[in-house]
C-alpha cells in the first residue's frame, strides 16, 4: 500500500474544502489502483490522506503551527504528495511541498495523474502507446494552463 499525502489550499475556507472533497473522491474512486507507487515497488493500491479532511475541523481551534506541524507529521509517513492545482498561493502547501524536497517524498502534480490516467486509458482501449503519450502530453499542458490561469485570477481577486 501506497500512502499518499494530498496537498491542497485551504486557509479554513469552506470552496476550498468543498474543492478537495471532490479531488479527493476522484483520487480514490479513480486512482485507488493506479500504479502511483511503481517506482517504490509492485503494490499498486494507495491510500490517500488528506490533512483538510483530518485537521480541518480545527483549523480556527489551533494556532497555525500547531496545525502545520501536524500535517508535516503526517507528511513524513508518506510515500509521496500530490500537489493540487492552487498550491502556489498556499503558505501551507508550499510548507509541505519544502517538506517533501527535503526528505526524498515523491511530488506528483495532480494534472500528472490526470494525464497519465488518460494515457492508460488509450492504451488499454488499443491506441498506439506513442500516440496516446503525445495527446497525454497535449493534455498536461492543457492543463497546466488552465491551472495556470485559474492562479492568475485568484491573485488578481486578491489584490482587488
Amino acid at each position: 500500500m501506497t500512502k499518499i499525502y494530498v496537498s491542497h489550499p485551504f486557509g479554513g475556507l469552506a470552496k476550498n474544502k468543498k474543492n478537495a472533497d471532490s479531488v479527493l473522491k476522484w483520487l480514490q474512486d479513480d486512482m485507488g489502483v493506479f500504479p502511483i507507487k511503481e517506482p517504490f515497488g509492485s503494490d499498486t493500491h494507495n491510500i490517500f490522506l488528506s490533512p483538510i479532511h483530518m485537521f480541518g475541523h480545527l483549523y480556527n481551534k489551533v494556532d497555525y503551527d500547531t496545525g502545520i506541524g501536524w500535517c508535516i507529521d503526517l507528511l513524513s509517513g508518506c510515500d509521496a504528495i500530490i500537489m493540487c492545482n492552487g498550491w502556489e498561493n498556499s503558505t501551507g502547501c508550499n510548507l509541505e511541498l519544502a517538506y517533501a524536497k527535503d526528505h526524498n517524498i515523491r511530488v506528483i502534480h495532480i494534472n500528472e495523474l490526470k494525464a497519465a490516467k488518460s494515457i492508460r486509458l488509450a492504451v488499454d482501449a488499443g491506441m498506439n502507446k506513442g500516440v496516446a503519450a503525445f495527446f497525454g502530453f497535449a493534455m498536461l499542458q492543457a492543463l497546466n494552463k488552465k491551472a495556470k490561469e485559474d492562479l492568475q485570477r485568484e491573485r488578481a481577486k486578491s489584490v482587488n
